[in-house]
C-alpha cells in the first residue's frame, strides 16, 4: 500500500534502510564475519521503528477519515454545505463559463409531518441520488442544506 503522507514516507524510508543495516549484520554473526553488533539491541531499534511507521499510517487514516467526515454529507454522500462553500470561496474554480443551479425540494416538512422523518430521509436520499446519476461526473454535486442541493456545471453554453 503506498500512501502519500510525508511523514509515513520519511519514517518508512528510514525502517528500510535500517532493516538492511540489520540483515548485513545478521549475516555477518551467522558467517562469523565479526559482526560486532548487539543485534538485541537493533532489533528493537527496529521495531520502535516499525511501530511509529504503523503509528504514522494510523494517523494518516484517521485524517482521511476526519477529512471525509468534514466535507461529505453522511446521509447522501455528497459534498456538504462546508464542501459547498468552500468551492464558492476557491477564486480557481471559475476559469471557463460556470453555472450553478440549486434545488430546493418544496413541501419536505409536509411530508416528515404528515408520512415520518424516515419517509422524508428517504426523499433525500433519493433526490441526491437521482441528482448525483443525472449530472455528470465531471460537474460538482452537493448538499448545502436540509432540502437545499446545488450543482456546478463547468464549460457552460447557454
Amino acid at each position: 500500500m503506498t500512501l502519500s503522507d510525508k511523514d509515513y514516507q520519511k519514517k518508512l524510508d528510514v525502517q528500510i534502510a535500517y532493516w538492511d543495516k540489520l540483515k548485513n549484520e545478521i549475516q555477518k554473526v551467522r558467517s562469523r564475519e565479526n559482526g560486532t553488533a548487539d543485534l538485541v539491541d537493533m532489533s528493537e531499534t527496529y521495531f520502535q521503528m516499525a511501530d511509529e511507521t504503523v503509528a504514522a499510517v494510523k494517523v494518516s487514516h484517521a485524517n482521511r477519515q476526519l477529512e471525509q467526515k468534514t466535507y461529505i454529507d453522511l446521509h447522501t454522500g455528497l459534498p456538504n454545505k462546508s464542501k459547498c462553500e468552500e468551492l464558492f470561496h476557491n477564486v480557481e474554480f471559475i476559469k471557463t463559463p460556470t453555472a450553478c443551479i440549486v434545488f430546493d425540494m418544496n413541501n419536505l416538512k409536509r411530508v416528515n409531518d404528515s408520512l415520518g422523518h424516515s419517509i422524508g430521509d428517504q426523499l433525500i436520499l433519493n433526490f441526491a441520488r437521482l441528482l448525483r446519476n443525472s449530472i455528470p461526473a465531471k460537474h460538482f454535486v452537493g448538499r448545502y442544506g436540509g432540502d437545499e442541493f446545488m450543482t456546478v456545471i463547468y464549460d457552460a453554453t447557454r
